[in-house]
């Protein structure tokens, strides 16, 4: 009974974070100093697995996810830049629950360790495979007196990272509230699960 439990609700949950990213809805939440970076509502549905199901389900979520937009959207890039977003996100969340920290303690340790994964993925993509999209920083490198591919680079990974501290907020209160809502009425407990 537990295995398809875990198997059903790793299912669902996967599922529906494919249709909340393919529905576009994150297309009207734009992070203003660099639209092309949007707020995905589909990562609330991710960090909800992880908190109903554990570990296991949270990532395995997060990985049905993954692959779903790699199907639907046929962008590898930006499917995996989502997927380490997310799982390095979770890495965070895991890591602060396993030690018994507090909530602060786990929104910083969430932001921390996905703002260090994706700098360093956003410096490899931004700088080897798409130096030329540097260029979309150059005003703001320019206010603030820097220049050449390094100024920009580090305006770029400056504001991204800004982007990725606000995610973590975006995507962890509505998991928290949906999790608050519905745990009393879920009639099953994982070993791993928040509540």
């Amino acid at each position: 009974m537990r295995r398809s439990i875990e198997i059903a609700l790793t299912s669902v949950m996967g599922s529906l974070a494919i249709l909340t990213t393919i529905s576009g809805a994150y297309r009207f939440l734009a992070f203003p100093l660099a639209p092309y970076l949007k707020f995905d509502p589909a990562e609330i549905i991710d960090v909800l697995a992880y908190f109903i199901g554990g570990s296991k389900i949270g990532f395995l979520a997060a990985t049905i996810h993954f692959l779903g937009l790699l199907m639907f959207t046929g962008d590898p890039l930006g499917s995996t830049m989502k997927f380490l977003a997310v799982t390095s996100m979770l890495i965070g969340i895991h890591l602060s629950k396993v030690k018994g920290y507090n909530r602060l303690a786990l929104y910083l340790l969430a932001s921390t360790s996905r703002i260090l994964v994706m700098t360093v993925v956003n410096a490899y993509v931004l700088y080897f495979l798409f130096p030329d999209f540097l260029t979309f920083f150059d005003d703001y490198a320019s206010a603030v007196g820097l220049s050449g591919e390094i100024g920009l680079l580090s305006v770029a990974l400056i504001i991204t990272s800004i982007y990725n501290l606000l995610h973590v907020p975006f995507t962890l209160i509505p998991s928290e509230l949906a999790y608050k809502a519905i745990s009393s009425s879920i009639s099953f407990r994982f070993p791993e699960s928040r509540g």
